[in-house]
């Protein structure tokens, strides 16, 4: 059975936090992505999955920290 994940009924996100000096976490979440995944419960091992994110999606109440993650990790990736 092959899946296409419902990014347009928003049943799906991608969401993240990190750590800020250990006292707090900075939120987050992507607003762009897609994927597909194929599902055989009688072989599970043969059960795969592929998302791809455009990290300059990148979304949070704190702009500024993320800016600053977006700058350090995810460009490079």
């Amino acid at each position: 059975n092959q899946y296409k994940l419902d990014i347009s009924g928003m049943h799906a996100s991608i969401n993240f936090r990190v750590s800020h000096l250990g006292y707090s976490w900075v939120l987050g979440r992507f607003d762009s992505f897609d994927g597909q995944f194929t599902y055989n419960p009688d072989q599970i091992k043969q059960s795969k999955i592929a998302i791809n994110i455009q990290t300059n999606s990148v979304m949070s109440g704190a702009a500024s920290p993320l800016q600053g993650i977006y700058q350090i990790f995810l460009r490079f990736y």
